[in-house]
């Protein structure tokens, strides 16, 4: 009994994820997330690079490691996106209904 109606719910979810308004805008908003998640690795590489060329030109003109110290340190924020995604788009989503 429960095992068809588990099948029952499933297939109606399925369905209306699949051939309604609502199912579209759900696919849009994961996409635009799978997008948003696949471009933390880039910031983080290119963060890593800029103070991979600070320190290179920190140690050819002899200047101290203070000036991109912060840099360094702040290089943990790109979790700082990842974060505030999902919140920001389950709004969009229930902004959708």
């Amino acid at each position: 009994m429960w095992r068809q109606h588990s099948q029952n719910i499933s297939r109606a979810l399925r369905h209306s994820l699949s051939n309604t308004p609502v199912g579209q805008v759900m696919q849009s908003i994961v996409a635009e997330q799978v997008k948003y998640i696949k471009s933390l690795p880039l910031i983080a590489a290119d963060r890593v690079y800029d103070i991979q060329n600070k320190a290179i030109e920190a140690v050819i003109t002899g200047c101290r490691a203070t000036p991109f110290a912060e840099d360094i340190m702040s290089s943990g924020d790109v979790a700082n996106p990842a974060q505030t995604l999902s919140p920001a788009q389950s709004w969009d989503g229930q902004q959708a209904r």
